[in-house]
């Protein structure tokens, strides 16, 4: 039993450490602005309402769009609260597009920019309804 007790603990806390990429915006998870879109499944972890993400603009016109996971096993599906374009710094940050959804919406968050700067960094935020593990896909495009 002391042995059950000490995998259970071990298991929780490598999942805590796997669970804190992403959580805020000190640990958001780097992606590729491409030509293309490279659709790549993240997760939110049970027990958060958010996922951080960033990327370095190629170009000033940019599309960040939301997709149903790509491995179909990959469920539940994200039900988006909202999704925004950031700039800045994690201290300040100053918000530059957001798509709102209401719970239960079919339709999927999409943004586009055209003012952004070569070379800068910027932010997503991701918010979901749902507390529980959900799995999204996303690309950012240019």
């Amino acid at each position: 039993m002391k042995n059950l007790i000490t995998l259970f603990f071990a298991a929780l806390l490598a999942l805590n450490v796997n669970a804190q990429t992403g959580n805020v915006c000190d640990s958001s998870i780097t992606v590729s602005d491409n030509i293309t879109c490279n659709k790549i499944d993240y997760n939110i972890h049970l027990g958060k309402y958010k996922k951080w993400f960033k990327f370095v603009a190629d170009s000033a016109f940019t599309t960040i769009g939301f997709y149903l996971p790509v491995n179909s096993s990959n469920t539940p599906r994200t039900n988006f609260k909202t999704v925004k374009l950031l700039s800045g710094t994690c201290n300040s940050l100053s918000l530059l597009k957001s798509d709102s959804l209401r719970s239960g919406s079919d339709s999927l968050p999409f943004l586009y920019s055209e003012n952004l700067v070569q070379g800068v960094t910027y932010y997503i935020e991701v918010t979901s309804y749902s507390a529980g593990v959900s799995w999204f896909s996303m690309c950012v495009a240019n």
